[in-house]
C-alpha cells in the first residue's frame, strides 16, 4: 500500500480566534483544518489577577 497523500493545508499555518468552547464554529474550524493537514498551534492562555 501506498503513504496516504498529504491533505490541501500540509505545512501551512493559521490562527483561529473566538474558541469559546468546543462546540463554537471557530473550534470546528480549527479541527477541520487539522484534519487537512495544517500545523496545530496550541497557544497558552496567561491570566494576570
Amino acid at each position: 500500500m501506498s503513504a496516504p497523500l498529504p491533505g490541501p493545508l500540509a505545512g501551512k499555518r493559521g490562527l483561529v480566534v473566538g474558541i469559546a468552547n468546543d462546540d463554537s464554529i471557530a473550534a470546528g474550524c480549527a479541527r477541520a483544518f487539522s484534519a487537512a493537514g495544517a500545523t496545530r498551534i496550541q497557544p497558552r492562555l496567561v491570566v494576570e489577577s
